[in-house]
């Protein structure tokens, strides 16, 4: 395989990973209100979420198929983050 080929097709598939997961984040946004994070902060949060969100369906056997699957996951675990990290500013 071409490294040219290898290069373009990882970058394609993390931009295509931080676009859905920036999507993830609007999302979780618009359901949790912004809570005084701002918008930006709860993107943010949502991206780093939908990692979070796959995870721990993963981890209690949920199966994610398809791109509504992984979204679903992904918003799950970003209004979760989300949650927490109001929880503890509030401490």
């Amino acid at each position: 395989m071409d490294p040219n080929t290898i290069a373009t097709s990882s970058s394609y598939s993390l931009i295509a990973t931080l676009v859905v997961g920036l999507i993830i984040g609007f999302i979780a946004n618009t359901i949790m209100g912004s809570g005084g994070l701002g918008i930006i902060w709860s993107i943010i949060l949502g991206l780093i979420g939908s990692f979070i969100g796959n995870f721990l369906f993963a981890l209690v056997g949920l199966s994610t198929f398809g791109l509504f699957g992984q979204v679903l996951a992904g918003v799950v675990g970003a209004c979760l983050l989300i949650y927490v990290v109001r929880r503890l500013r509030r401490v």
